[in-house]
Formats: C-alpha cells, sequence, structure tokens
C-alpha cells in the first residue's frame, strides 16, 4: 500500500503543466472621493438650477410643495423668469384660498415624502399655503429689477393678499355664526375657516410688502397713490380680523401690522407729525389725541380694547403695537397712558415688560405733559416723574425679568426732577402723599374709638400745611435703586448699576448721594458686579470727592484675588480727588502693601502713582519728608533703585513737582540723580523738570529727540549711494548701518518702529547681497538655513509693520519677491524637494505687485526731501519689470528658476526711500508681564494631567486679534499652538491695542528632572489649508518666557 502511494505522488511531480500568460494589472490611480455634503451641494446647485415656475402650477401638493422649498433657496431670481414667479405664486395662492378642506387630500401622494422614498405624512393645502405666504416676501424684496417694478409686484401681492384675508374672514364670521346656532362638527369648523397659522403669516407678508417703498428709501411725498390704498387695504384687513377672529395667533399679527401701518397711513402723505417740544412750558401743551386722523383713532382704539383682552399674548402684542405707534409719531391719548399704567400690575410677566417699556417710550416723547394724581386735592405732576416712580415700583417685582427692564427704564427717561431721583437712594416712607388729619380730627376718632394717647407720637399736632413735599417720600419711587442693588438675582444688580451709571453722570447731587451705595457694592459676591461698580465709579469721579471712610472700602479692594478689579481700582485712584493729606497717605500706604502682596501689579501701580501725584500736587508737597524718608538734619540711606516701592513713591513726588515747583528744593541730591536715571529708563512716567546743577537739562533732551529723525534719515542715504560700490563695500556699509539703527531703536520709543523697520530690511539686502556675492552659494550647506532665515524676515517686514508710506510698502514687498525667487532658485538647483508650491508662491506674489506698482502716487507731505520725479522713480523697481515681462504665463519651476537666477544678481535690491512719517509706523508687539522672566519657581504636576498657568500680556498695534497664538515650546522640540478665547483680549484705550489675560494649560510625560518650557505671543497669518514648512507665515510678538516644569510619575496608593 506504501509503495502504491509513492508511485502515485512520484507521477504526480512528474507532470509538466503549462501556464499562459496571465493578463496585465490596470494601474488605478484612486481619487479624491467626494464627501456627502460636497455631492449635496452639487445636487442643490443642480436643483437651483434647473427650477422654472411651471413647478408651481402643478396639481400634486407634494410637487408643489417640493418646488416652494426649492424657490426659498433659489432667490434672487433672475430678471427674465421673476415676473412669472410672482405671477404663478399668486395664481396658486387664490387658486389654493378657493378650495376646501375635502379636496386637500391627495390619494397618489400618501405614502410618497418631499424628499425621499420613505413613507410620510400626506402634504395638505394648509402647508402649501403657509409656504407661498412665507416665501412670496422675499421672492419680491430680493429682487434685482428696478424699485418701480418692486412696487408693481409690491402691489399686486398686497392686493391678492388682501383679498384671500377677506375671503378667510368671512368664512370665520360665518363659523362663528354657526357656533352661536348650533353646535358644529369637527368637518364643519375645519371647511368653514382657514389654518389660523396660515392667515398669521398672511397678515406679515402683507404688511412687510406694504412697507416695501420706505425700505428702500423713496421720498415719502411721492409715495404713489396705489402703494398708499395698498396701506389702507392691510389696515383695514388688520382692523378686521381684530373684530372679527378670536384665535391669538391672528391676533397678534393683526396687532402688530395695525401698529407698523398707522403712522404711515394715518396722515395724509405719511408726513410727519408735530411732535411736541420736550422744552414747552408745562400746562401749555394740547391733548395729544387732538389733531389725530380718523384712521389713526380708530387704530389706536383698537388697540386700547385689545389691551384688556382675556390673553396675555394679545395684550402684549397691543402693547407693543402702541409702542410702534409712538415712535413712528403717533401720540397716544391720556386714556392709554393711564391704561398702561394699570398694566404693571398685570398677572403676566410678559404684559409687565411690554407696559414698562411703553412707559418709557412715551415719558421720552413727552416727559413734559401734565397728568393727574389719584388724589383731586393735589397738583398734577409731569409724566416724566410720574412715568419715573410707577416704573420704580416694579424693581420689588417677583419676576427677574421685570425688575431687569425696569431697571434699564430707569435710565432712559430724561428730565426727572431732582427730588424724585433722590428718594431712589432713601429707604425710608414717610407718608403716602395722603392728608394728614388736624388734631382735633384724630382726638375725636380716639374718643370714639376708646383709646388713649401715650403721648409719645411726635409731633402729633402738626397739620398738613407744615409738612414740606421735597422731604416727602413717593410711594414707588422710595429706595429703587437700594432695593436694585441688593437684590438677590445678579442681572438686577448690574442693571441697577448701569442705570445709576447714566443718572449720575448728569446730576452732581445724585452722583454724591448713591457714592456710598456704590462703594457698598465692592463687596459683593460676584466678580463682575463688583469690577462694574468701580467702572460706574471711575464714570463719575469728576462729581465726587472721596473721605476717609469711603476711601477705607476702595483701598479694600486692593486685596481682591482678581487682577483686572485691582487695576481698575489703580485707575479709579489715579482719577479720583482725595479730601485730606491722610487720605493720600492711607492711599499710598495701600498701594505699598498691594506690591507686596501681589508685585505683578507695579507696573499698574506706577501709572496709577503718575495720575495721582498730577492730581493730588498740592496735598504730595506737604508729605513729601515723610514719602521720601528725608530728615532737615540728619542724612538717610540712600534707597536702592531696585526697589518697587521707592520707584512708585519717587513718581509721585517728581510728578507733583511738575505742577508745583516748590517741591525741588525739598529733594536731596541722591534723589536728583535718581530722577536722571529714571528721565532715561521710564521716560513715559517722569516728567521733565528744571533741575540745575545736572548734566540733563531740557535743551539736551529737545536736541536729541528733534536729532534722532535727521539720524535716521542720514543713515538710509548712506545705503543711497551704494549704487555701483563692490559687494565688499555693500556688506561693511550695511553692517554698520544696522547696528547704529538698532541703537537707535533703542534710544528713541517714539522712532523704534521706523527705526526696527530699516533695520529689518538693511539685515534682509545683507544677507540677500552675502548669499548672491558667493559664486558657490548654491552648493553650500549653509545657504539653506540663510535662506530660509532671509524668508522669514521678509515675511515679518511686510506684515509686522502699519502706518508705512506707498514707497515702504514697495520696497518691503520687491525684497519680499527677491527672498521668493532665491529660495525657488535653491531648492530646484541645490535640493532634491519638489519645487511645484514655491513656484505657485512666487507667481501668486509676483502678479498684484504689477498693479500695486502702477497705482502708487507720489507723496506731497515731503517736498523739500524728493521731487515728485524722484519718489516715483524709487518706487520702480527693475527686478519686478522684468521678472514679469519675461516670465509671462510660464509655470514649470525649472524654466521660472532658470530665469531668476541671473536677475538676481543682476537687480540688488534697491535701497529705502526717505520715510515720510517715521513716527506714524507701528510695529506689532506683546509684552509677557505673567509669568515673570526672572521667576525661579518649579511648577510641579503629575504626569499626564493639567496644570493652569496664568498669562497676562499687552498687545501692541496687532490689526487682526482673531490671530493671535500662544506658543508653547516643550524641551523635546514640541511645539503647540493655543488660541485664546476672544473673551479674553480686553481692547484698551489705544487703536489696535489688546489686554490679553487667560490661562495656559500645560502637560507632559514623565521627566527626571525639571526643564524649561518656553510661552511666548505670535501672529499667525497662515492661509487656510495644509500647512508648508518652507513657507512660515507666522510673526513673533514677543520674547519668549521660561518657566521651569516637573511632571512627576503619580503615586500608587492602595
Amino acid at each position: 500500500m506504501a509503495t502504491h502511494v509513492k508511485k502515485r505522488a512520484l507521477a504526480e511531480y512528474a507532470q509538466t503543466v503549462e501556464e499562459g500568460p496571465r493578463p496585465a494589472k490596470t494601474l488605478v490611480l484612486p481619487g479624491r472621493v467626494p464627501s456627502k455634503l460636497h455631492s449635496a451641494e452639487l445636487l442643490l446647485q443642480q436643483t437651483l438650477a434647473e427650477w422654472t415656475p411651471a413647478c408651481l402650477l402643478d396639481t400634486s401638493n407634494t410637487c408643489v410643495l417640493a418646488g416652494l422649498l426649492t424657490l426659498h433657496y433659489a432667490v434672487p431670481l433672475n430678471m427674465d423668469i421673476q415676473h412669472e414667479a410672482v405671477e404663478a405664486l399668486l395664481s396658486l395662492l387664490q387658486r389654493l384660498a378657493s378650495s376646501t378642506e375635502s379636496e386637500q387630500v391627495e390619494d397618489e401622494d400618501l405614502t410618497i415624502s418631499v424628499v425621499g422614498e420613505s413613507p410620510a405624512c400626506p402634504v395638505s393645502t394648509q402647508d402649501v399655503l403657509a409656504q407661498v405666504v412665507a416665501v412670496l416676501p422675499k421672492v419680491i424684496t430680493t429682487a434685482i429689477a428696478g424699485e418701480k417694478f418692486k412696487e408693481q409686484l409690491a402691489n399686486s401681492a398686497v392686493d391678492c393678499l388682501c383679498q384671500c384675508m377677506s375671503v378667510w374672514l368671512q368664512k370665520e364670521h360665518h363659523r362663528q355664526i354657526l357656533v352661536s346656532q348650533t353646535l358644529p362638527t369637527s368637518n364643519n369648523l375645519s371647511a368653514a375657516s382657514p389654518c389660523n397659522r396660515v392667515l398669521s403669516l398672511a397678515v406679515r407678508a402683507a404688511t412687510s410688502l406694504a412697507l416695501l417703498t420706505p425700505l428702500m428709501e423713496t421720498p415719502v411725498a411721492n409715495t404713489t397713490a396705489a402703494l398708499k390704498s395698498s396701506r389702507h387695504q392691510v389696515l383695514k384687513v388688520a382692523l378686521a380680523g381684530l373684530a372679527t377672529h378670536q384665535h391669538h395667533f391672528v391676533k397678534v399679527s393683526c396687532l402688530e401690522a395695525a401698529g407698523r401701518l398707522c403712522g404711515s397711513v394715518g396722515r395724509p402723505g405719511g408726513q410727519e407729525e408735530n411732535i411736541p417740544e420736550r422744552t414747552s412750558r408745562l400746562g401749555l401743551q394740547k391733548d395729544r389725541a387732538h389733531g389725530q386722523p380718523s384712521t389713526s383713532m380708530e387704530v389706536i382704539n383698537a388697540l386700547l380694547c385689545h389691551a384688556s383682552h382675556h390673553d396675555n399674548r394679545v395684550r402684549t402684542a397691543a402693547y407693543k403695537a402702541m409702542m410702534s405707534c409712538e415712535d413712528a409719531g403717533v401720540r397716544l391719548p391720556t386714556e392709554a397712558y393711564t391704561a398702561v399704567c394699570e398694566a404693571l400690575d398685570d398677572d403676566y410677566q410678559c404684559v409687565r415688560e411690554a407696559a414698562i417699556d411703553l412707559i418709557k417710550t412715551i415719558a421720552v416723547n413727552d416727559g413734559n405733559r401734565l397728568v393727574p394724581t389719584s388724589s383731586s386735592e393735589e397738583e398734577p405732576e409731569r409724566l416724566a416723574d410720574h412715568a419715573f416712580f410707577r416704573i420704580c415700583g416694579c424693581m420689588n417685582d417677583i419676576s427677574v425679568r421685570v425688575r431687569v427692564s425696569a431697571a434699564r427704564a430707569l435710565s432712559s427717561i430724561p428730565g426727572v426732577s431732582q427730588n424724585v431721583l433722590l428718594q431712589t437712594l432713601d429707604k425710608k416712607l414717610f407718608s403716602n402723599m395722603r392728608r394728614k388729619l388736624s388734631y382735633h380730627e384724630r382726638q375725636a376718632a380716639l374718643v370714639s374709638s376708646g383709646q388713649w394717647s401715650s403721648g409719645r407720637a411726635w409731633g402729633d399736632d402738626t397739620v398738613r400745611e407744615t409738612l414740606s413735599a421735597e422731604h416727602t417720600s413717593l410711594t414707588h419711587s422710595a429706595g429703587a435703586f437700594v432695593h436694585g442693588l441688593e437684590d438677590e438675582c445678579l442681572e438686577v444688580r448690574s442693571a441697577s448699576l448701569d442705570a445709576l451709571s447714566v443718572l449720575a453722570e448728569g446730576s452732581e447731587i445724585f452722583a454724591n448721594q448713591c457714592l456710598d451705595f456704590l462703594v457698598d457694592m465692592f463687596n459683593d459676591e460676584i466678580e463682575d458686579v463688583r469690577l462694574k461698580a468701580v467702572q460706574v465709579l471711575q464714570r463719575i469721579v469728576q462729581h465726587i470727592k472721596l473721605q476717609e471712610d469711603q476711601l477705607d472700602e476702595i483701598l479694600h479692594a486692593l486685596k481682591d484675588s482678581w487682577q483686572c478689579i485691582r487695576e481698575n481700582v489703580h485707575t479709579l485712584i489715579g482719577s479720583c480727588c482725595l479730601a485730606t493729606t491722610a487720605c493720600l497717605l492711607a492711599t499710598v500706604n495701600a498701594l505699598m502693601d498691594n506690591i507686596r502682596r501681589y508685585p505683578q501689579d507695579v507696573p499698574s501701580i506706577q501709572r496709577c502713582m503718575v495720575s495721582m501725584g498730577c492730581r493730588q500736587a498740592s496735598l504730595v508737597a506737604g508729605l513729601v519728608p515723610q514719602l521720601l524718608l528725608t530728615h532737615p538734619y540728619f542724612d538717610a540711606v540712600e534707597p536702592s533703585l531696585h526697589q518697587p516701592h521707592y520707584i512708585c513713591k519717587l513718581l509721585l513726588v517728581l510728578n507733583a513737582a511738575s505742577k508745583v515747583p516748590t517741591i525741588l528744593p525739598l529733594l536731596e541730591e541722591h534723589t536728583l540723580s535718581h530722577y536722571s536715571y529714571l528721565r532715561d529708563t521710564l521716560p513715559n512716567l517722569v516728567p521733565l523738570l528744571k533741575v540745575k546743577n545736572t548734566a540733563f537739562n531740557e535743551s539736551s533732551v529737545a536736541d536729541v529727540l528733534s536729532n534722532t529723525e535727521d539720524f535716521l534719515q542720514q543713515s538710509l542715504s548712506k545705503l543711497r549711494r551704494l549704487e555701483h560700490s563692490s559687494n565688499q563695500l555693500r556688506i561693511t556699509l550695511y553692517l554698520s548701518v544696522y547696528a547704529d539703527l538698532q541703537k537707535l531703536s533703542a534710544l528713541d520709543p517714539t522712532m523704534s518702529a521706523a527705526a526696527q523697520f530699516a533695520a529689518l530690511y538693511t539685515r534682509c539686502t545683507l544677507l540677500l547681497t552675502r548669499l548672491l556675492s558667493c559664486p558657490t552659494w548654491l552648493q553650500q550647506e549653509s545657504s539653506g538655513s540663510n535662506v530660509q532665515q532671509l524668508v522669514t524676515l521678509t515675511f515679518r517686514l511686510v506684515h509686522a509693520f502699519s502706518g508705512l508710506g506707498p514707497g515702504d510698502r514697495a520696497c518691503a514687498r520687491g525684497i519680499r519677491l527677491r527672498a521668493l525667487a532665491l529660495q525657488l532658485v535653491y531648492v530646484v538647483n541645490g535640493s532634491t524637494g519638489s519645487a511645484l508650491g514655491l513656484c505657485e508662491t512666487f507667481l501668486n506674489h509676483a502678479r498684484p505687485l504689477k498693479e500695486a506698482s502702477n497705482a502708487l502716487q507720489p507723496s506731497s507731505s515731503n517736498n523739500n526731501r524728493l521731487t515728485e520725479k524722484e519718489v516715483c522713480d524709487a518706487y520702480e523697481d527693475p527686478f519686478q519689470v522684468v521678472v514679469l515681462n519675461q516670465l509671462k504665463d510660464e509655470r514649470r519651476p525649472g524654466t521660472v528658476a532658470r530665469t531668476l537666477q541671473p536677475l538676481l544678481t543682476a537687480h540688488p535690491p534697491p535701497a529705502l526711500p526717505p520715510i515720510v512719517q517715521p513716527r506714524a509706523i507701528k510695529q506689532a508687539s506683546a509684552t509677557i508681564t505673567e509669568p515673570s522672566q526672572d521667576s525661579e519657581a518649579v511648577h510641579k504636576l503629575t504626569a499626564g494631567l493639567l496644570l493652569a498657568i496664568p498669562l497676562d500680556a499687552q498687545l501692541y498695534h496687532v490689526p487682526e486679534p482673531r490671530s493671535v497664538r500662544i506658543r508653547i515650546a516643550y524641551p523635546d522640540q514640541c511645539v503647540q499652538y493655543v488660541v485664546p478665547r476672544a473673551t479674553h483680549l480686553l481692547p484698551t484705550d489705544e487703536p489696535h491695542c489688546y489686554r490679553l489675560q487667560t490661562t495656559v494649560l500645560l502637560t507632559a510625560g514623565v521627566w527626571s528632572e525639571a526643564c524649561q518650557v518656553q510661552l511666548s505671543l505670535v501672529l499667525d497669518l497662515s492661509p487656510p489649508g495644509p500647512k508648508r514648512r518652507h513657507d512660515p507665515h507666522t510673526i513673533d510678538l514677543s520674547e519668549p518666557t521660561s518657566l521651569m516644569l516637573w511632571p512627576k510619575p503619580m503615586k500608587k496608593s492602595l
């Protein structure tokens, strides 16, 4: 058996099998798979392109609704089909309006969906009607045709809508008659009345179309009779809807339409009604209802009738419509104001909010009108005062939204009497403005009641006439702001502070009265409320003078943990007026304690000392020996200039000496030498003083400041004389000028940006000249890093500076183009990388430069330095002209590089033209104040977890704050870019300057020891899409700040 198996196996292996040639495999290059979103966009564009008005004439509700939904995204339509689309919509509207509910169900569409093939509910006529009414105003208002064509379409649409609405309202009236006669069935109800939502949408659509002409800024005096009749038509239908229909949807829409149209229809020609002046005398104004047209009175009567409707939504809409009438110039009668005041006690908060807004509007428009009081024996009050204390009564409302609305409305009423304002800060209620009984009347009542008098009541026999009205508080306004500032809700306290700020700015007496309440808000539990209280006090600081007890509460806020509050308190202290020298000394001591607690507040405290020295110079003069620790007979120890406490006190004294010159003789010799040092190191904080026996005087400073600009122009003129010089001489002079410009930028802060721009341009020219002067620069290993450095510097040169002149911008873009050309030549000849992206980048930069050079116009503000022809010659770059002429449509990297290589050598970069306005140039920069650079603290964290590091920085002259990024560089060469929140970037007083206060989250693995992590701010200007290594788009704004980070392993525990 084994032998047989062996022979069989040998026979099988001995056979020869010939296989035919295998078919060649086709190479399939994978393409980009279109995303679902892209496919949906293509499908939508195809559907919109195929849309025609014929789809609206289909008998199927499903097809018609699909066409309407497509039309919603297809607007604006072309002029050739727009008129057809409007006619198709109007015919569809008329056809559907006359149909009954029994004709709305389609048997063939019961299982067909509008957008798919899955089973769906049938499409009813009400759905189609609602979509027609919604899309019709959009098609007309977005028309590309002229205004006359829009008016014709609007008139036709309004006529059709009004006819349909009239039919629907008649059906509703018939239905109500049936309801009153017999019990209707559900079929009768549905057949007789259309959907309430459709009627509501139709009223709003007709109103927007009727008001189309004023929205297009057509003169009201030339309003056509047809458009006026359209407005009358819509207003008539709206009033009929208010009288007929009972559903709140329809009533709300009709009330809105009546309010919007009342102002334009009620007066002939749409002219504005003569609104009474606020400065007119009391009692001489006519009644607000007199002189009103009949249409306006009809609308106002309808609004007043619905102001007492049983539905709160209808009442709210009625009050909002009245406010629209007031804004349009239609004045409400006296009974309307009385009804609105009664609405402040409504059960629903939406009604009370609308009533508050309406009362505020009436008080703003006619605050001097007299209104009767509740008692007939008292004189009438001004409407502004009456409305003010009526709204004050809502400060104790149960709803938070009503209290917030009341607080905001209080600051919007102008012309409120001084005694009414002061009563809002009074907690005591002495009287309710009621008549006080006489002594005999009270005794008669006492005898009749059987009680006896204790004799402890003060002034029992004082009659009513001896009470003063100025010392009697009103019912509603007494303590209104007191309750608002003590409210339990944050929104109410914040709104009350805003109202106090507005009212106190216009009244010095009220500002002094509310000072104690604002200072008490410094102890609020919410940081935002405390910050707002400080800011409110800053706005009214010109009206107040701080006493010792008030100052104690303000200085206590310097211990707050939030730096933003402390800095605002510093600004407040620097801008306020102190009463005594004890207040000044307490303030200085509190600021010194602030430096000890929070050393990062030193820059803010220094600015505070400068402002306080200028404002409180007379008080500082009496405290100079105590502040500087000097003695008339004994020599004290010279303080160190490294102590921030001494620097701050010295800034206070020196700024006070600029206002009071008698302080200078009190200063010691070492103090005067310290003044010279501080004048050099802190020129923006130390004033210029006339100090004798010092080398520092006013004339020398003026000469230095005036000579810096001349020195800058002389340095640039040296470079313009190097046209035919050798490369070695160019490089030598470039190095010398670059060093001079760097020193100039550190010498004069006002010329720093211009000097930095010139120095950076000189450095880029130096790098370019060094590379091109060497014949074998393509074979050198260091050429790659030099080329990359040149590209990075030219990118900063173009984007980091603002305020440049036309010649400066042209030179910066010209050398940027040369840097990109040099990079392309190096990659094509000396590297193995792909040059397609570099070639495209170069060509994209070259095309706009031709248009920019053609559009350049010479500046006429520097006629003494250059003529007009010299300025034009300085702007023209021969390298750019030759490149654009030779390349044209060439896109191949090799050909472009071979063309550019001899041009770079033949056309060196031109020198900078004279800078016209060097002090107008600004440079984007940033300064990180926290974390500090000299901190040696080690931040420990558990590996893998997060560590929060507070970051505080000042950003200067950043045009795009959204491009700011926080760069985190770890010791393992890993770099992260963090986008700060937009709310953490706070704008400052200077344009394009911001304050960044945020928290940076750091994390890392286990390290054996503490290492440095660098934080810096950069400007990311990279375009959307994938990032390229060879083309950096980030600009460094600040120097990196290092901090020690030590991630430790997690401790194991049971």
